[in-house]
């Protein structure tokens, strides 16, 4: 177990050759900055909290003064109060104190509050020298704030940030502090302490993992990006060889769903399929937020994929049939209009034809096969004669008038095909090459 120091020259972390070895390695350790050259460490594996001092004109910190030892010391937290003070949670006891630091010996300041309830990887953080942040492992309640009068601990606030999950807690000045949760719907954010209540910043920004992602391209570098994992939907930017996140995501319970697939309708509206809510809805990015326009039922929404024909209609597959929607802008509804196709196999897939109005691909992985839609502009939609089959694929995304590549199950996994055109206007499949 190893504590390196670390320099932040604006764009890079390096490691400073101040590596110092924790022996035996602790269980759960706990740390906080004392000073520029001083860190505590609270090991719940041999009862101790230890201070550590850099060594000057050596590479490393070492252990000074007598350790502070706390029989029984189990999932604690830490944090620094000020100068000379620390705050240690003991979560075997349920004790909050404060020890004073004299330069040798840990010393016990007042009265410890007692009864508080932690769990593994609880979390201090010191908002100033007189209120303190609590931030534990649990479903409710999981935040408390506690004021300092130099001899006892009062609540002050009982609150719940986001859902449980393992707490991060940071500070970002002497009234604000950052929290973060391993998982759950609020999984990052800034809030605010103005003496009484904790006061959300801005938005809250998921970091955590993925689940059944949905990616759209508005325009430019911008795409939207839904993501059940974090029940949100945001838009990122593509810019200086990274992805990064622009402006606020809008975080929906009901984006909870199986997947969200989406498609563009022009360079700040999508529509989407909603599993969770069973609808069809419309959301618009202003450059900064994303909101609800308007939204449609759809009954049941099962296996579903859609694609935006023109500016107005979006040709939605669902449960084995295909439907125009009319998105009308003035009156903002959502409307079904002209025939309905059915008896269709599940769809993985629908893109359209670069350049070319109402008319759009459809790919099916339980069907392999591919085929085509043309929608009149008005109320026919058709089906072409020109349903080839493919086996099993997992996706398709047009490149032009005659290329597309699909996504497949297995070896090769990208096949390019082209459309090779008849006299009779239908087009047979070509594999043209197994390159990825």
């Amino acid at each position: 177990y190893y504590i390196y120091r670390l320099s932040w020259d604006g764009d890079y972390f390096h490691i400073i050759n101040d590596v110092t070895t924790i022996s035996p390695v602790p269980t759960f350790p706990k740390y906080c900055e004392f000073s520029a050259t001083e860190f505590v460490h609270a090991d719940d594996s041999t009862d101790t909290v230890t201070m550590y001092r850099r060594v000057p004109g050596v590479s490393a910190f070492a252990p000074v003064g007598t350790p502070l030892t706390k029989t029984g010391l189990s999932n604690s937290a830490l944090c620094r109060l000020n100068s000379t003070h620390i705050v240690l949670y003991d979560g075997a006891t349920g004790d909050l104190s404060v020890y004073n630091w004299n330069g040798s010996v840990f010393t016990l300041v007042g009265t410890p509050l007692t009864g508080i309830t932690g769990g593994i990887g609880s979390k201090l953080y010191a908002i100033n020298s007189t209120t303190v942040v609590h931030c534990i492992n649990a479903t409710s309640n999981n935040t408390k704030v506690y004021t300092w009068n130099g001899s006892t601990f009062t609540l002050a606030l009982t609150t719940q940030i986001g859902t449980s999950g393992n707490p991060k807690l940071s500070g970002l000045g002497t009234i604000q502090i950052a929290v973060g949760h391993d998982s759950g719907v609020y999984d990052f954010g800034a809030y605010y302490w103005n003496g009484s209540t904790l006061t959300l910043v801005g938005n809250t920004l998921y970091t955590g993992g993925t689940a059944t992602p949905e990616i759209e391209h508005l325009y430019g570098k911008y795409f939207a990006y839904a993501d059940i994992g974090s029940d949100d939907l945001r838009t990122l930017e593509y810019y200086n060889k990274e992805i990064r996140q622009i402006g606020n995501a809008l975080i929906d319970a009901s984006l909870d769903s199986a997947a969200i697939p989406m498609a563009r309708i022009d360079g700040h509206h999508i529509a989407a399929t909603n599993r969770t809510t069973d609808t069809l809805d419309i959301f618009q990015w202003d450059g900064i937020n994303w909101k609800k326009k308007t939204t449609l039922s759809l009954g049941t929404v099962t296996a579903s994929k859609l694609v935006a024909m023109n500016a107005t209609d979006i040709l939605v597959a669902n449960n084995g049939v295909v439907q125009v929607y009319r998105w009308d802008k003035s009156a903002n509804t959502l409307t079904a209009v002209g025939n309905s196709i059915s008896s269709l196999s599940s769809p993985v897939g629908m893109s359209k034809v670069k350049g070319k109005l109402n008319e759009a691909f459809y790919f099916s992985n339980t069907g392999s096969y591919v085929t085509r839609f043309n929608w009149d502009g008005s109320s026919v939609l058709t089906e072409s004669d020109e349903k080839t089959t493919v086996s099993v694929p997992r996706n398709g995304l047009v490149l032009d008038d005659r290329m597309f590549v699909l996504l497949m199950g297995s070896s090769p996994y990208t096949k390019f095909y082209k459309r090779d055109f008849h006299d009779q206007g239908y087009f047979t499949l070509k594999r043209e090459d197994d390159s990825i």
